[in-house]
Protein backbone atom coordinates (compact mmCIF):
# COMPACT_ATOMS: atom_id res chain seq x y z
CA UNK A 1 0.00 0.00 0.00
CA UNK A 2 2.66 2.04 1.10
CA UNK A 3 4.85 1.07 -1.66
CA UNK A 4 2.32 1.69 -4.60
CA UNK A 5 2.01 5.51 -3.32
CA UNK A 6 5.66 5.92 -2.94
CA UNK A 7 5.80 4.50 -6.48
CA UNK A 8 2.83 6.73 -7.65
CA UNK A 9 4.11 9.71 -6.73
CA UNK A 10 7.53 8.77 -7.95
CA UNK A 11 6.10 8.44 -11.58
CA UNK A 12 3.74 11.74 -11.01
CA UNK A 13 7.52 13.65 -10.38
CA UNK A 14 9.53 12.22 -13.55
CA UNK A 15 8.39 15.22 -15.68
CA UNK A 16 9.22 17.74 -13.20
CA UNK A 17 12.14 20.10 -13.17
CA UNK A 18 13.97 21.08 -10.43
CA UNK A 19 12.16 24.04 -9.35
CA UNK A 20 8.89 22.09 -9.27
CA UNK A 21 10.14 19.15 -7.50
CA UNK A 22 11.08 21.59 -4.91
CA UNK A 23 7.97 23.07 -5.00
CA UNK A 24 6.32 19.84 -4.46
CA UNK A 25 7.90 19.05 -1.49
CA UNK A 26 7.42 22.34 -0.33
CA UNK A 27 10.59 24.07 -0.46
CA UNK A 28 11.68 26.36 -2.91
CA UNK A 29 15.01 27.35 -4.72
CA UNK A 30 17.34 29.90 -3.26
CA UNK A 31 16.59 33.20 -5.07
CA UNK A 32 19.52 35.37 -6.32
CA UNK A 33 20.19 38.46 -4.12
CA UNK A 34 19.44 40.60 -8.14
CA UNK A 35 16.03 39.05 -7.57
CA UNK A 36 15.83 40.25 -3.84
CA UNK A 37 17.09 43.42 -4.33
CA UNK A 38 14.81 43.91 -7.55
CA UNK A 39 12.12 42.56 -5.63
CA UNK A 40 12.62 44.83 -2.88
CA UNK A 41 13.13 47.88 -4.69
CA UNK A 42 9.81 47.72 -6.34
CA UNK A 43 7.85 47.45 -3.49
CA UNK A 44 10.24 50.88 -1.41
CA UNK A 45 8.69 52.61 -4.82
CA UNK A 46 5.09 51.54 -4.65
CA UNK A 47 5.29 52.30 -0.74
CA UNK A 48 6.98 56.04 -1.44
CA UNK A 49 4.17 56.16 -4.50
CA UNK A 50 1.28 55.32 -1.62
CA UNK A 51 2.81 57.51 0.78
CA UNK A 52 2.88 60.31 -0.94
CA UNK A 53 -0.58 60.24 -2.40
CA UNK A 54 -1.75 59.93 0.98
CA UNK A 55 0.65 62.95 1.61
CA UNK A 56 -1.09 65.13 -1.14
CA UNK A 57 -4.38 64.01 0.37
CA UNK A 58 -4.13 65.26 3.80
CA UNK A 59 -1.51 68.73 3.07
CA UNK A 60 -3.73 70.90 4.63
CA UNK A 61 -3.22 73.14 1.20
CA UNK A 62 -6.57 74.16 -1.21
CA UNK A 63 -6.49 72.67 -4.23
CA UNK A 64 -5.71 74.71 -6.84
CA UNK A 65 -2.46 75.97 -5.23
CA UNK A 66 -1.60 72.04 -4.82
CA UNK A 67 -2.34 71.69 -8.63
CA UNK A 68 0.00 75.08 -9.30
CA UNK A 69 2.79 73.27 -7.30
CA UNK A 70 2.17 69.98 -9.04
CA UNK A 71 2.24 71.54 -12.41
CA UNK A 72 5.71 73.22 -11.27
CA UNK A 73 7.22 70.26 -10.19
CA UNK A 74 5.82 68.02 -13.16
CA UNK A 75 7.16 71.11 -15.49
CA UNK A 76 10.57 70.83 -13.74
CA UNK A 77 10.74 66.88 -13.92
CA UNK A 78 10.10 66.92 -17.92
CA UNK A 79 12.70 69.59 -18.69
CA UNK A 80 15.27 67.07 -15.86
CA UNK A 81 14.41 64.14 -17.67
CA UNK A 82 14.91 65.95 -21.22
CA UNK A 83 17.73 66.95 -20.31
CA UNK A 84 19.21 63.49 -19.20
CA UNK A 85 17.57 61.83 -21.68
CA UNK A 86 19.23 63.99 -24.71
CA UNK A 87 22.82 63.46 -22.25
CA UNK A 88 21.90 59.85 -22.87
CA UNK A 89 21.31 59.54 -26.71
CA UNK A 90 24.56 62.27 -27.35
CA UNK A 91 26.87 59.54 -25.27
CA UNK A 92 25.04 56.27 -26.92
CA UNK A 93 25.82 58.14 -30.44
CA UNK A 94 29.38 59.32 -29.13
CA UNK A 95 30.15 55.36 -28.20
CA UNK A 96 28.35 54.23 -31.52
CA UNK A 97 30.19 56.54 -34.02
CA UNK A 98 33.63 55.23 -34.04
CA UNK A 99 32.16 51.81 -34.82
CA UNK A 100 29.78 52.95 -37.10
CA UNK A 101 32.80 53.94 -38.90
CA UNK A 102 34.98 51.52 -39.20
CA UNK A 103 31.76 49.42 -39.77
CA UNK A 104 31.50 52.22 -42.73
CA UNK A 105 34.81 51.76 -43.76
CA UNK A 106 34.93 48.01 -44.28
CA UNK A 107 32.01 47.79 -46.13
CA UNK A 108 33.33 50.80 -48.36
CA UNK A 109 36.59 48.33 -48.55
CA UNK A 110 34.60 45.48 -49.57
CA UNK A 111 32.49 46.89 -52.09
CA UNK A 112 35.61 48.96 -53.96
CA UNK A 113 37.17 45.30 -53.72
CA UNK A 114 34.17 43.58 -55.69
CA UNK A 115 33.77 46.05 -57.96
CA UNK A 116 37.93 46.08 -58.87
CA UNK A 117 37.38 42.34 -59.13
CA UNK A 118 34.60 42.06 -60.84
CA UNK A 119 36.31 44.84 -63.63
CA UNK A 120 39.19 42.67 -63.97
CA UNK A 121 37.23 39.78 -64.68
CA UNK A 122 35.11 41.68 -67.29
CA UNK A 123 38.00 43.25 -69.08
CA UNK A 124 39.84 39.61 -68.47
CA UNK A 125 37.01 37.89 -70.65
CA UNK A 126 37.03 38.38 -74.88
CA UNK A 127 34.76 40.54 -75.72
CA UNK A 128 32.07 39.43 -78.61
Amino acid sequence: MLQDIFRNKMRAMRGLDAAQVLSVLGLAPRRSSAELIAESAVIFAAGMFVGGCIALLLAPTSGRRMREQLNGKVSDLRETLGAKASEIVDGAVSAVKPTLSVAHDEQDAQNHSTRTRSGTQRSASPSK
